[in-house]
């Protein structure tokens, strides 16, 4: 038997084969909606005039409880800083009360500053599908600088405003 006559046969019954498979493709059901766990956002605080850009993680399956962390900057102090925070969330379909502690640490030359607090406030989310996340409201804080010297303790109140994308 000739080589080229062989190869060609087994082209063909391999050619046979591939089209005599049945395939079968299944696709994901929607006996159960999927969650969002995730959100990025823009965060922003008139408590001199900083801004963050932060992760938010969901703990738990319910969505009761999100924990969050970035980076952010202080216009007034020129200062960088990691944000911290936990949120708990009630309220059912797209709108919710979310409050919890937040921490802000930073750093600027010798000079150790956190600012920590509690946040109350709306928050507009789809739990079940990806999307817009808006939220607003209020922080009650204490911001405290440590110097090599001395530490200062300023409380005060301020609204915020939060817009991010959940997935």
């Amino acid at each position: 038997m000739d080589i080229n006559l062989y190869f060609m046969n087994l082209k063909f019954l391999a050619f046979l084969v591939f089209f005599s498979i049945n395939f079968f493709l299944f696709s994901q059901t929607n006996d159960k909606p999927v969650y969002v766990r995730n959100d990025i956002a823009s965060y922003t605080s008139s408590m001199w005039l900083m801004t963050s850009i932060t992760y938010e993680r969901k703990l738990f399956s319910k969505g009761i409880i999100w924990a969050g962390t970035g980076f952010s900057y202080c216009f007034v102090d020129k200062k960088l800083g990691i944000p911290i925070d936990l949120t708990f969330v009630t309220g059912k379909n797209k709108n919710h009360v979310d409050f919890g502690p937040f921490l802000n640490i930073s750093l600027n030359g010798n000079i150790y500053e956190n600012i920590v607090g509690l946040k109350v406030g709306y928050r507009y989310h789809d739990f079940i599908k990806n999307g817009l996340m808006l939220r607003g409201g209020i922080e009650m804080f204490r911001k405290k600088n440590w110097d090599d010297d001395y530490m200062t303790s300023i409380p005060g109140i301020s609204p915020y405003f939060s817009i991010g994308y959940s997935f």
